[in-house]
């Protein structure tokens, strides 16, 4: 596993211990700073306070979806890389999140390398070689 270095990201999910797992495995990979939020209008806060270079969210959650999150998202960054993780959402709904131009869906549950092997596809065109 190559760490990623000079990399921000906001992990975004309401089950909390959850998000605590996902938030500690992105600072193993080596993201720094590492944000996290419990709901999608919380994550919207954060954005807007701290560009991040990824956002990992979750879809079904209260106050914001994770899909007005991305809407929001969208609308003032084109280009960030977005990983969808969820419990709720199936192969048959994927078609639902073609306009948010999202890199990978992992559905859960999964293992943190699902994850570890999109983000080496996403930051491997910064690395020497």
């Amino acid at each position: 596993m190559k760490l990623v270095k000079n990399k921000s990201v906001l992990v975004v999910d309401d089950d909390q211990s959850f998000l605590e797992i996902l938030a500690r495995f992105m600072t193993l990979y080596g993201f720094d700073p590492v944000y996290q939020a419990g709901n999608g209008r919380m994550a919207l806060e954060l954005f807007e306070q701290h560009p991040v270079d990824l956002l990992i969210t979750d879809i079904n959650m209260p106050e914001i979806s994770g899909m007005e999150l991305m809407e929001q998202i969208r609308e003032k960054d084109q280009d960030l890389p977005i990983i969808v993780i969820s419990g709720w959402i199936k192969e048959d709904h994927l078609p639902l999140l073609e306009p948010y131009r999202v890199e990978e869906t992992i559905f859960k549950p999964f293992r943190m390398e699902s994850i570890a092997v999109v983000i080496e596809r996403l930051f491997s065109d910064e690395r020497p070689g």
